[in-house]
């Protein structure tokens, strides 16, 4: 018993094998990650930092285009605390604080 799982477990890793080299021979994967390696590299530092913190604030300020009844959906109270808005701001701004700083 134990021989016949042992058995299928190596063809069904050699059948993976097989499908995997077929796939990687057939799609130039590397062609595609050289040119997306090329065109990031030609973005000086700078402008990644502008564009993870663009990012990150439109990330943080997304919510706000919610219904505010979306965002208190099953809730019987709305304190603002509550309101996830203003904590999705709060952690974009956070993580751009920490991204500018470091």
């Amino acid at each position: 018993m134990i021989y016949m799982i042992l058995d299928f477990f190596r063809r069904s890793k050699d059948a993976i094998d097989q499908a995997l080299d077929f796939i990687l021979k057939k799609i130039p994967f590397f062609q595609i990650g050289n040119f997306i390696e090329d065109l990031f590299m030609r973005v000086p530092y700078w402008g990644v930092k502008v564009i993870i913190t663009v990012l990150f604030l439109t990330l943080g300020v997304t919510p706000f285009f919610l219904p505010k009844d979306y965002i208190f959906k099953g809730s019987e109270d709305q304190p603002l605390w509550k309101d996830l808005r203003y904590w999705t701001l709060a952690v974009a701004l956070s993580e751009v604080i920490v991204y500018l700083y470091f």
